[in-house]
């Protein structure tokens, strides 16, 4: 039986384009990635993709949004509710 993952069976040029996991790889790997999304985790990929915002758990999010200084990223787009032009 082959295996399905191209770092051990794909084309040498791929194989050598490819590190080695930096952990151990799940061993329902190849199920976890092939598994459909959710109508939700769909939404957060588009918003995160949309707003160039970091997309992971809510507290990973926020430190990295503190880390990297993307503050505006998480904030709606568009003048705050309230705001006013003054003549």
């Amino acid at each position: 039986m082959t295996s399905p993952y191209p770092r051990s069976n794909g084309p040498a040029e791929t194989r050598a384009l490819l590190a080695e996991w930096p952990v151990q790889r799940p061993r329902d790997w190849v199920r976890q990635v092939n598994r459909s999304q959710t109508q939700a985790q769909r939404t957060a990929v588009e918003v995160a993709l949309k707003r160039s915002r970091p997309l992971g758990s809510p507290a990973w999010v926020q430190a990295m949004v503190n880390r990297h200084d993307m503050l505006s990223t998480l904030r709606p787009r568009g003048r705050p509710p309230g705001w006013r032009k003054r003549a």
